[in-house]
């Protein structure tokens, strides 16, 4: 019996969602927390069976979707020409690339309250925070990608006629 169980794959993949699970349960009814601010996992799966039953869950699935999709493709639309210019030129790279470490380094969540302040929970706060939080690796990797090309390639490639584009595009 112990050994189908410890080469049972789905125990192994379960095992700590179940556990945690258990923990989670545990906490809830030793009321650590009030249960208003710390609900329990049965609390969850009745909050998520009436979302369901109402219809309301792939409205809601829908627009944080949509959400998603609008921030990250601002963030890449934005990010990867901003981080090909920054890796193409020197100069750019030398005044943007301290600010763009510094306002990396502050975390996506930092900005919640000011935003919050600023917009209230609307639209704009929630793309701000995905655009945000998409649009600094975006930029760093194009433009360290740009500069990681190995000078020997952008020659061989001038050699052959290929225009900057060309370079920019296929080197």
């Amino acid at each position: 019996m112990m050994r189908w169980i410890a080469r049972s794959p789905a125990l192994h993949t379960l095992g700590p969602f179940l556990l945690l699970t258990a923990i989670w349960g545990l906490v809830v009814e030793l009321e650590v927390y009030p249960r208003a601010f710390f609900p329990g996992p049965l609390d969850v799966a009745r909050a998520f069976g009436t979302l369901v039953y109402k219809g309301v869950l792939p409205v809601y699935l829908q627009d944080s979707m949509t959400r998603l999709a609008v921030g990250a493709a601002a963030g890449v639309v934005v990010g990867v020409p901003f981080g090909l210019l920054i890796g193409l030129h020197p100069a750019s790279y030398r005044f943007f690339w301290p600010l763009i470490i510094f306002f990396q380094a502050i975390g996506d969540i930092a900005w919640l309250p000011i935003l919050l302040i600023w917009f209230g929970f609307t639209l704009t706060t929630m793309t701000f925070v995905i655009v945000y939080t998409v649009i600094f690796p975006v930029i760093f990797n194009a433009a360290l990608g740009v500069r990681t090309i190995p000078t020997e390639m952008i020659r061989a490639a001038q050699s052959l006629g290929a225009s900057p584009f060309r370079i920019l595009w296929d080197v």
